[in-house]
């Protein structure tokens, strides 16, 4: 039981870091290109890094969809176990 239980938690970590790193590392360069871009520009409007972070969001989650479907539905399977 123990042993299911330490390879359950194990999975659910790996789902969880798997599915969050694709927004941090896409949130992250997005920053950079919009404050570069504002600097740049020498606008200083916030909206324009927001836009971008959400454009940028939304891209990831169609992007990788199946992907991380399907890592959550195998991650219920094993839970229901």
């Amino acid at each position: 039981m123990e042993a299911e239980l330490y390879e359950l938690f194990h999975h659910f970590l790996r789902v969880v870091f798997l599915v969050s790193i694709p927004f941090v590392v896409v949130g992250f360069l997005t920053g950079i290109f919009s404050a570069a871009l504002e600097f740049v520009a020498s606008v200083r409007d916030p909206v324009v890094g927001y836009c971008l972070r959400l454009l940028a969001s939304a891209l990831v989650l169609v992007g990788f969809y199946l992907f991380f479907s399907q890592a959550v539905v195998d991650l219920a399977l094993m839970a229901w176990r």
